[in-house]
């Protein structure tokens, strides 16, 4: 009960609770807390940051693509330390295009900042990239656990990186991650309006400016009418927020895919969801402990929104019920909900002409009842790819409205495959391939990375065949089945047969 989190007042409260009365259960409440101390003294028997590191080195033994770093400060005690599982290194091949970090506190006994590194996965859900224990928030720290989680993920870079905009965090990103768009958090910019100008009008003026402008010169010509209605130009972090504006500004990101990510809020949920399993008495070994129950949790979440996605069929409810009907087959359960959200949109949008060029087709599309609105979207005949102006396909991977219009007039039967984002398939961690034809092999998903998602996906069957004699069963005649054809296939099968023959597995 301790492990878990339940204070000893309260396991003492129960145990009296169940043996029926203060008398009956035979010992004082002091004695629960001498157990629960004795037993961290016995865990602690070495040094704290000691048998942290042989915990760690125990979970690489038993999960090759475990992967863990740490550093020794100038007293020869432990400094920072990163680490994360197989299956985190899993995801971030697969989900890694897009990342966020903050950093936490009061979550272990030395109060050292806690930073997660977290993406967004198939069900749009948050998904854990790695975690990092730092001494301190400065650009070396921060550099150090950048370069560090780079090698961990084997050298590949994040296409977009969010934070909060710490001036440390900022300058390692500019160091380690030159090629990756950085991007400040909306929320933490929208509180630092308020608190530096103290204006609410201004707050939404300033909100407006950042996340609702089409293109640069709309984005101007909004700000030099908010400067000039508060009159803030001599504000000096006014200024500095138009010097930097290529960091927050809603239309410099227009063509960068963020999964939707405008904030670093994924973070701030998860500190709120961390918050159940962590607190400022734990040590080290505890702290490390509990986070290893955190993503047991977390990947017991994940599989519950793999089975809801997998079983089961939409009721169709749109007037586009073939794009409809086909979504429901190929996204999961989440992005299914996105996508319809898109076709229905449709139904109030119609064609006011198009363009003919040689191998496109240019249209014009309006909305009813919304004169001034117009969109241009693209046809491309021979790839049949849908390219719209408000381009929700290049910042969030999934056809707009305006797309399917087009779609719907050129007679196409079925959503194009250059219009579907593999990483928001049902398949996403079955067939995703590379993201770029240039890319190696082993940026995308090495032998360890393979190895570290059937780790974890084997933690779930052991769960569900440990449910019931019939379960165990199956589960273990699947499991010889399938040992003797790997075996087999590795004894006549070279891997060369199988990049030239996926299928054969």
């Amino acid at each position: 009960m301790h492990r878990v989190g339940i204070r000893p007042s309260q396991i003492h409260e129960y145990m009296v609770q169940c043996s029926g009365g203060y008398s009956e259960v035979g010992y004082m409440r002091r004695d629960v807390e001498n157990v629960v101390a004795s037993q961290k003294r016995k865990q602690l028997q070495d040094f704290d940051s000691e048998s942290c590191i042989a915990y760690l080195n125990g979970k690489k033994s038993s999960d090759p693509s475990f992967y863990f770093e740490y550093t020794i400060d100038d007293e020869h005690r432990l400094g920072d330390i990163f680490w994360c599982d197989g299956g985190c290194r899993a995801d971030y091949a697969i989900f890694g295009d897009v990342i966020a970090f903050d950093t936490t506190y009061r979550t272990n006994a030395y109060l050292k900042p806690l930073v997660v590194i977290v993406g967004i996965n198939h069900h749009y859900k948050t998904t854990i990239f790695g975690f990092a224990l730092l001494t301190a928030e400065t650009e070396q720290a921060y550099t150090w656990l950048l370069v560090t989680f780079l090698h961990a993920m084997e050298g590949k870079h994040p296409k977009a990186v969010l934070t909060d905009g710490d001036k440390a965090m900022r300058k390692a990103i500019s160091t380690t991650l030159p090629q990756s768009i950085h991007r400040l958090c909306c929320w933490h910019l929208e509180r630092n309006a308020q608190s530096n100008v103290g204006r609410t009008e201004f707050t939404a003026d300033f909100k407006d400016c950042m996340l609702y402008t089409k293109d640069h010169q709309d984005f101007q010509d909004k700000w030099d009418a908010m400067v000039r209605k508060h009159q803030v130009e001599s504000n000096e972090w006014v200024k500095k927020m138009y010097v930097d504006r290529n960091l927050w500004a809603e239309p410099y990101f227009k063509w960068q895919f963020l999964g939707g990510m405008r904030s670093t809020q994924r973070c701030e949920g998860f500190n709120a969801f961390l918050n159940y399993y962590v607190n400022r008495k734990l040590r080290l070994i505890e702290f490390v402990d509990q986070i290893d129950r955190l993503m047991s949790k977390q990947r017991e979440m994940e599989g519950k929104d793999d089975f809801d996605s997998s079983y089961g069929s939409p009721v169709l409810c749109t007037h586009l019920r073939q794009y409809e009907q086909q979504a429901g087959e190929i996204y999961t359960k989440s992005m299914f909900e996105k996508v319809r959200t898109e076709l229905n949109k449709e139904g109030l949008l119609f064609i006011k002409g198009y363009v003919d060029d040689i191998s496109t087709r240019t249209y014009s599309i309006g909305e009813f009842r919304k004169a001034n609105k117009e969109w241009k979207v693209v046809f491309h005949h021979q790839t049949k790819l849908a390219a719209c102006q408000c381009q929700l396909l290049e910042r969030l991977g999934i056809p707009c409205s305006h797309s399917y219009t087009v779609l719907k007039a050129e007679d196409v039967q079925s959503i194009p495959e250059c219009m579907q984002l593999m990483r928001w398939l049902k398949t996403a961690k079955i067939n995703n391939p590379p993201q770029n034809d240039d890319q190696a092999e082993k940026v995308y998903m090495s032998k360890l990375v393979r190895i570290g998602l059937v780790n974890a996906a084997c933690k779930s069957l052991q769960y569900l065949a440990g449910n019931s004699l019939k379960a165990y069963k199956e589960a273990m005649k699947g499991i010889h089945s399938l040992t003797l054809r790997l075996q087999s296939m590795s004894l006549t099968t070279t891997e060369q047969d199988f990049e030239r023959n996926p299928d054969v597995i």
